[in-house]
């Protein structure tokens, strides 16, 4: 039976609400051949750049670069340039994570162009910001950081608040690659603030836990008492708030690695009965996961801790 557009789409969308990406793309090729058999090209542009991604999302990334080209025709025939753009930037994300960081480059650049000359603004920041991606990810985090603060500027000038946080946070991994740890922090504290604000648990546990990490790593390679006392007093709040956070959800793997960081960071303040408390529990977590490669530092830190305790240092 011939199904209606308005069950194409309907069977595409709620396939892809519950991620089943092959009858999304079963029912979306369907629309594309209806579409091109009425001559709505807007349509099938729209349907292509919706495959492409769905065949991306598969693995199939050949076949997405095809239907992306294919509806790049169509919206330049149609000189719709805000579709032009989109698909430019997506044919450059898609070549980025494929390795091929050139045409990446290309397409970004080109895809700037599109929405500077359209007044696209948010695709703009869009584009600034994956293009900065394809910098760091090529050893050019000087660059990057310059391209990072553009989509800062306009996503704040946008009042986007989650694809400020996306890029604060994006903005402190290249300052990290510069050796600018504590410009860095700065940028993950506001970012952090946000995920705060916005209730997104996942993005917060993450920063919460690297940003523990770094100041972690400070405690240990500082110079000065009261300053590394510091800098472990911060990392262990980070931590305390990461733990709540994960012991509300389900993930084991998290929660477990945010003890070990506590228990590195209590023993490094000589706090052991509280350093064996965080690997004990890290220990019985990776236990009950199987990741049994965990398992012997932690026992031996376990150990290191329980003997300068007794020996009162």
């Amino acid at each position: 039976m011939t199904r209606s557009t308005v069950e194409l789409l309907r069977t595409a969308r709620e396939a892809i609400q519950q991620q089943d990406f092959v009858v999304a793309v079963e029912a979306l090729e369907e629309l594309v051949a209806y579409t091109r058999a009425d001559g709505d090209t807007e349509a099938e542009t729209r349907h292509l750049g919706s495959l492409a991604l769905l065949y991306n999302r598969l693995g199939m990334s050949d076949e997405a670069l095809d239907y992306l080209e294919r509806a790049l025709q169509l919206a330049r025939s149609n000189g719709d340039r805000i579709s032009e753009g989109g698909l430019l930037g997506n044919l450059g994300n898609i070549l980025r994570e494929t390795g091929n960081y050139d045409a990446a480059i290309h397409h970004l650049n080109m895809a700037l162009v599109v929405a500077q000359e359209s007044g696209d603004k948010r695709g703009r920041g869009i584009w600034l910001s994956n293009l900065a991606l394809v910098y760091d990810e090529t050893g050019k985090a000087e660059d990057a950081i310059e391209l990072h603060a553009q989509s800062v500027k306009i996503a704040r000038e946008l009042r986007d608040q989650r694809g400020l946080a996306q890029r604060l946070g994006n903005m402190a991994n290249s300052l990290i690659s510069m050796g600018q740890i504590l410009q860095a922090l700065d940028h993950m504290t506001e970012a952090i603030d946000i995920y705060r604000k916005l209730g997104d648990k996942n993005a917060l546990v993450l920063w919460l836990t690297v940003m523990g990490n770094i100041y972690a790593e400070l405690g240990r390679v500082v110079q000065g008492d009261s300053r590394r006392t510091s800098y472990f007093v911060q990392a262990l709040s980070l931590y305390r708030e990461g733990l709540r956070l994960v012991r509300e959800g389900n993930d084991p793997i998290t929660e477990a690695n945010i003890l070990r960081g506590m228990g590195d960071a209590y023993g490094n303040m000589a706090n052991y009965d509280d350093a064996i408390t965080s690997y004990v529990g890290a220990v019985r977590l990776y236990e009950g996961m199987g990741m049994v490669d965990h398992l012997p530092p932690l026992r031996d830190n376990i150990e290191v801790a329980k003997r300068l305790r007794d020996e009162g240092n």
